[in-house]
């Protein structure tokens, strides 16, 4: 990164609670007013090749230098988008989101470190 370059931050998060989202879409607002290239899904409509974006940036991110790791469930479609991954983790975890407290199952998860 040049110094004429601003920062970039890509902000990645758990859509467990309006006010979670509505604090991150601050963080998010707060990092643009100071300057920094700040991407979040609230900015725009989630497209369909949405979880091929994501790859492909934070692959990108880490061809500049960054550490990156990234949660995503646990599906052929996000095994096939980082099978270049140095690092995959398999996680078992508890969904904390539904109406129905007997709906709270445990749901396969991965943790990639690009």
């Amino acid at each position: 990164m040049t110094p004429e370059e601003p920062t970039r931050v890509f902000i990645s998060y758990s859509h467990d609670s309006q006010a979670h989202a509505d604090d991150v879409l601050a963080l998010a607002n707060r990092l643009r007013a100071d300057g920094v290239d700040c991407s979040v899904d609230q900015y725009e409509e989630s497209p369909p090749e949405g979880q091929v974006a994501l790859s492909q940036m934070a692959f990108d991110a880490k061809r500049r230098g960054a550490v990156v790791v990234v949660s995503n469930s646990d599906t052929p479609v996000t095994r096939e988008l980082y099978r270049d991954a140095e690092t995959v983790v398999p996680l078992s975890v508890q969904r904390n989101i539904s109406c129905q407290s007997n709906n709270r199952t445990r749901a396969s998860e991965l943790l990639m470190r690009l």
